[in-house]
């Protein structure tokens, strides 16, 4: 009778954790297979005229209707990237994802300073009734100055020197230009994903090994509570007699 009694609760049991390997084993080789797989850059850009990484200061639409992003190209040079339509996008620069990215010398020089500095929409900072700065021969290079754009807190001649870089500016045509990254995990959607199934498979093996715990105590519980329903009549019957 005791073997009637475990027989069942073990099988579950045993089913449960078999399953729970099996899932976590087989995502496991898919995701570790997605992760793998390398960023590959297209085949037009490979011999690109510049790479390297972008890290985004401000982007706003020109006087002309165009739109431009003004970026710092590895933390030296001031260029830019503009468009005809608003699909600029370097998000991720902005996120240390180690973006990396390749452009052709398809660029125009251009004159900035004058739209990017009304931009930014500097005043004097500390004094909360002053007005936006459009003008830079107000600003005081030994004072400092606030902007709601998130360069914060500048000294005026910081500005100064800001302005200056803007008057001749490298602006690259996006739309002939690619952005892509260092990082493979980041740089495909398919390694995301390969983690996202990962921690799922982990989550759901778990899941499976609770529940079959669980499913096992019932069926004991069950199967103790039918042997002694059992054994309490065979008693009785025994007494009838």
């Amino acid at each position: 009778m005791k073997k009637k009694v475990w027989f069942a609760p073990l099988i579950v049991l045993v089913s449960s954790i078999v399953l729970a390997v099996s899932v976590f084993g087989l995502a496991t080789v898919w995701a570790r297979g997605q992760i793998k797989k390398e960023h590959k850059v297209p085949e037009k850009f490979i011999d690109a005229d510049n790479s390297g990484k972008l890290y985004e200061r401000v982007s706003f639409q020109l006087e002309d209707g165009r739109y431009i992003v003004i970026t710092d190209f590895d933390n030296s040079d001031v260029l830019a990237f503009i468009s005809d339509e608003d699909n600029i996008e370097i998000e991720f620069a902005k996120n240390s994802y180690n973006p990396v990215s390749y452009f052709n010398d398809d660029y125009e020089t251009m004159d900035i300073a004058q739209e990017y500095f009304e931009y930014m929409e500097y005043s004097l900072y500390g004094d909360e009734s002053a007005e936006v700065i459009t003008d830079i021969s107000e600003i005081n290079p030994e004072s400092s100055y606030t902007s709601p754009e998130e360069y914060g807190t500048q000294r005026g001649s910081v500005l100064i020197s800001q302005y200056e870089d803007m008057k001749a500016i490298k602006a690259y045509d996006f739309n002939s230009s690619y952005l892509g990254f260092e990082n493979p995990l980041v740089a495909n959607g398919a390694a995301l994903g390969g983690v996202a199934v990962g921690v799922g498979a982990i989550l759901l093996a778990f899941v499976i090994v609770v529940v079959g715990i669980l499913s096992a105590l019932i069926t004991l519980i069950v199967n103790l509570c039918i042997n002694a329903s059992t054994k309490k009549k065979a008693q009785q019957a025994g007494m009838g007699g």
